[in-house]
This record gives structure tokens, C-alpha cells and sequence, in this order.
């Protein structure tokens, strides 16, 4: 099967590497296709429930197709039951994902809601974690290495099959979440019950597991 899926918490380069891995002559790249049917994140509660989740057929489908690739977060619940050739995940430091979550539009004007998504990056953080260690077969991609070294993000081009793509600086200059206009301009400056509540959570460390190189 030659397909692929790469998923993610959001907040974390997926436009960025489904756009460059894009340049393909060869490969069909979706970043976050119709998901109309992908679990909902406040559906979602327990790790155990990443493992259990049941897809529409129209999903597995389009994995199906030789030379089709997604990169795409909405389908981080469903990713374990999706069957494709290759698998990854881009993981990025929690703290970095929140400040940006919180300077997005659809919560930075919003307590409650900057809370709940601070859960939901906890859960997904615990969980990826717990697959990448139980399926060795599935690559740890870590953003900071993707948006910063050309070399690293061809090596992950590479490892996916998409190996027509030159990664020249005029297509890598893009940079990912700017925070030049952002409202919150470091992790310090967010809200205090944000920064509590990730102080009290437990989150796992990523330093052992193996990263596409």
C-alpha cells in the first residue's frame, strides 16, 4: 500500500509539510480533506479511546489509492484503525502548541475555551506517546527540526516516498506561526489558570523515542 497518513494535535506545520511534500510531481498530498465523520475532540475523554474508534469506509478509501498521502489532524482519534503504508506523527513542545492555540482565532478571546483545548493537547500529547512506543513502525517527526533544517524536512520527504521534491529555500523561507501579531507573546504571558492547569498535568517525555532523521 502505497500511502501514507501524518497526524498531529494542530498548531504544528501540518499546511507547511503537506504544501512542500505538494511539489511532488508524482504524489497526491491532502492537508485535512471532508472529515466530516472524524471523532470530535470534546467526544474524545480517555486515551483508551484512540485505540477503539470505529472509521466510515469512505475514509479508509482514499488510503487505498497508490501515491496518496494526508497530513492531517482532525483524523488523530481514527489514526490507529486507518491503514496506510506509512505513519507519523509531528510532535511539538506542549507548551509551544498552547501559545499558539491561545493566539488563534477560535479561542484567544476565550477562557473556557483555551481550557478545553489545553485538555484535549494533553490527551493527544499522553496518547501519541503511548502509540509511538507500542508502534515502532510509526515516526516521531519534531516540528522544530521540520520548519528549521532543510536537510531534516527532505529526510522526512524521503521516509514518506516523496523523494521528487527539492527543498529549496525559496519554498522553505515560509515560516510557520508567526507571533508577530500575536497577543500572547510568550508562554509567560498567558492566562494563570492556563498555566496551572498545565502545571498540574502530567506530560510525557518524548526525548527517548526514536524521530525520523
Amino acid at each position: 500500500m502505497n500511502s501514507f497518513l501524518i497526524t498531529s494535535t494542530g498548531r504544528t506545520g501540518t499546511r507547511f509539510l503537506s504544501d512542500m511534500m505538494n511539489y511532488s510531481k508524482l504524489w497526491n498530498v491532502q492537508h485535512q480533506p471532508d472529515n466530516r465523520d472524524s471523532v470530535k475532540e470534546d467526544k474524545v475523554k480517555e486515551i483508551e479511546e484512540f485505540y477503539n474508534k470505529d472509521i466510515p469506509e469512505y475514509q479508509q478509501e482514499r488510503f487505498n489509492q497508490d501515491f496518496y498521502g494526508e497530513v492531517n489532524g482532525a483524523l488523530r482519534y481514527n489514526f490507529l484503525n486507518i491503514k496506510a503504508g506509512k505513519k507519523g506523527i509531528i510532535c511539538r513542545t506542549p507548551e509551544d502548541v498552547i501559545l499558539s492555540f491561545a493566539n488563534g482565532k477560535d479561542v484567544r478571546s476565550c477562557l473556557p475555551g483555551l481550557i478545553a483545548k489545553v485538555k484535549d493537547v494533553n490527551l493527544c500529547h499522553n496518547a501519541f506517546h503511548r502509540i509511538l512506543t507500542e508502534h515502532p513502525e510509526i515516526v516521531l517527526i519534531n516540528f522544530k527540526q521540520m520548519t528549521f533544517s532543510r536537510q531534516y524536512l527532505f529526510n522526512v520527504l524521503v521516509h514518506f516516498g516523496v523523494d521528487d521534491v527539492h527543498v529549496l529555500n525559496s519554498r522553505f523561507k515560509y515560516k510557520v506561526n508567526s507571533n508577530e501579531r500575536w497577543k500572547y507573546k510568550t508562554y509567560d504571558d498567558l492566562p494563570k489558570e492556563v498555566i496551572q492547569l498545565v502545571n498540574s498535568m502530567n506530560w510525557e517525555d518524548y526525548k527517548q523515542l526514536n524521530k525520523v532523521v
